[in-house]
């Protein structure tokens, strides 16, 4: 009787067979995750930008809106782009309510940055109930903000403010121009502008 030849049949994988498979898997898994992460960090850096032009469009229409209208500007404090020393504000005589050619208090509003919460603040005398008459010097004077920041009430305007100053070309008694220079940002996103803006009237129309 002849002998009977045993046909061995391997299953399963070599140890080296392993560890190559691994090897591979690993390498093609750590290249789709740098791929992903570069097309993450792509689309986020596009959407901040997208956003932060956004925001700079709404802030620019916003902010010449308010100033554009004014029919003054008062007291202004310029504030920087460092965010050092006072925050910009400025205060604008909004309207003669009862066309008598007098600047009164309740006819004010002031708009201010608010470096710690990043945001544009607009103060009105919703809560101020005694009217009266002012005169150009105590518009334009300084003590004018701090006597709204008090008095006036505040209501958020504009968020994601990164820095804000105002620098205003007119004279002692007639405010020509006006340029309020803003920096917005979205996450590692900025971008810097400027607001300029001629009046419509001036403060020497007021009480003498």
């Amino acid at each position: 009787m002849a002998p009977r030849s045993v046909t061995i049949i391997r299953s399963g994988f070599t140890l080296v067979e392993l560890m190559i498979g691994m090897a591979i898997t690993t390498l093609t898994l750590g290249a789709l995750a740098a791929i992903t992460l570069a097309m993450s960090t792509s689309w986020r850096a596009s959407s901040e930008e997208t956003e932060t032009a956004m925001i700079a469009n709404i802030t620019r229409a916003s902010m010449d809106k308010h100033i554009r209208t004014a029919r003054a500007v008062g007291a202004v404090e310029t504030g920087s782009f460092d965010n050092t020393g006072p925050a910009a504000a400025m205060v604008v005589w909004v309207r003669d309510a009862n066309e008598d050619n007098l600047i009164q208090l309740l006819e004010l509003e002031m708009i201010a940055f608010n470096p710690t919460e990043k945001r544009v603040e607009r103060f009105q005398p919703l809560d101020v109930r005694d009217d009266e008459d002012l005169t150009p010097e105590q518009f334009k004077d300084p003590a004018m903000i701090a006597r709204i920041y008090g008095d006036f009430t505040m209501s958020p305007l504009l968020p994601r403010i990164d820095a804000m100053r105002f620098h205003n070309t007119g004279t002692a008694d007639h405010a020509e121009m006006v340029e309020a220079s803003i920096r917005v940002k979205s996450g590692r996103q900025r971008q810097a502008f400027s607001v300029v803006t001629t009046l419509r009237g001036s403060a020497k129309d007021s009480t003498p």
